[in-house]
């Protein structure tokens, strides 16, 4: 039993990262398209498919398998839709894969009442362990329904034990798998969100007046068009990857970099403070003012330049050149 364990608590793990990874880009909710439900649901169901397939063994005459949480979490995740959407795929499987009996339509009709009842209970709410909980306990009660009704035990100990085991198992696996997908869940999400923060935040650089630049490690990252003129690069592949310190007329480098490290190890604090720059063909050199320091801890960092007559001026957050990464 317990090697049945380990491979059912597995494949839920698994199959719920794979399922994660179709559905990465969309932020699955109960408010989402019903065709977004409809292909969860389907997916959720194929998973239920599985689990049956490896079934845990309890005796020599008894075994069960963890159906119904596919079913509990396509509740909680797309609402009705999709956690009847699963449970009928689960009933199709059932019937498919055993053939019609009495058992099977048993099973059939009390797989459909969970997706049909946790669909309801789990509203528009989301997922949460305390969540499953609550729905998998109304999901056993109809687990153990059709467990007492086919296994026909006219002993009421042997019953009981069977479904205590089954309870337990139940409970335990569904706690770890649900654990892991509420995390691919929201590592997903932050993901997402932080690429659209990027996305945003790169636009805004784009469409600045100035020319603006993004530091990593003291290295351009990025730079708006203005800045490729402003600093006569042919293309702006030509400065990514260079540090800011490059930029620099050599009398001024080590000026910079150790103000740099000042304010980097808190012996200096934050000012403007101006420097010769210097473009790439070699001509036109002029200054530079910028800020020092990284207030905010940020792994990266702005650094905006103004060109005030024939001179390029330099401003940006406090500390905008001297940031960690």
């Amino acid at each position: 039993m317990f090697k049945d364990f380990i491979t059912n608590a597995s494949l839920l793990v698994t199959s719920f990262f794979i399922i994660g990874q179709l559905f990465k880009d969309y932020r699955l909710r109960p408010s989402s398209s019903w065709k977004m439900k409809a292909a969860l649901g389907g997916c959720f169901g194929l998973q239920g498919i599985l689990l049956m397939i490896y079934s845990v063994r309890l005796n020599e005459s008894v075994i069960v398998d963890l159906r119904h949480i596919p079913t509990v979490v396509a509740a909680m995740q797309g609402g009705p839709i999709s956690a009847v959407v699963s449970a009928i795929v689960i009933t199709s499987g059932r019937i498919g894969l055993f053939g019609p009996s009495y058992s099977s339509i048993v099973a059939a009709i009390l797989m459909l009442l969970i997706g049909i009842t946790c669909g309801i209970l789990a509203g528009r709410k989301g997922m949460s362990l305390r969540r499953f909980l609550l729905l998998n306990t109304v999901a056993m009660l109809y687990v153990s329904v059709a467990v007492s009704m086919n296994l026909h035990l006219h002993d009421l100990q042997q019953l009981a034990s069977v479904l205590a085991c089954h309870w337990v198992i139940s409970t335990v696996v569904g706690l770890l798998s649900v654990y892991a997908f509420l995390y691919i869940v929201r590592a997903h999400e932050s993901t997402k969100k932080l690429q659209e923060s990027e996305a945003r935040y790169k636009r805004l650089i784009t469409a600045s007046p100035d020319a603006t630049f993004v530091l990593s490690q003291d290295l351009i990252v990025f730079i708006n068009e203005k800045g490729v003129r402003m600093l006569r690069a042919a293309a702006r592949k030509e400065l990514l990857g260079r540090s800011i310190y490059d930029l620099f007329h050599p009398d001024n480098r080590n000026t910079a970099w150790t103000h740099c490290q000042d304010i980097r190890s808190g012996k200096a604090q934050p000012e403007l403070i101006e420097q010769k720059l210097v473009c790439l063909d070699g001509r036109g050199s002029g200054s530079l003012r910028m800020g020092g320091g990284d207030p905010d801890g940020r792994r990266t960092a702005r650094l905006a330049v103004q060109t005030v007559g024939r001179k390029p001026m330099c401003h940006g957050q406090p500390g905008a050149c001297f940031s960690r990464a």
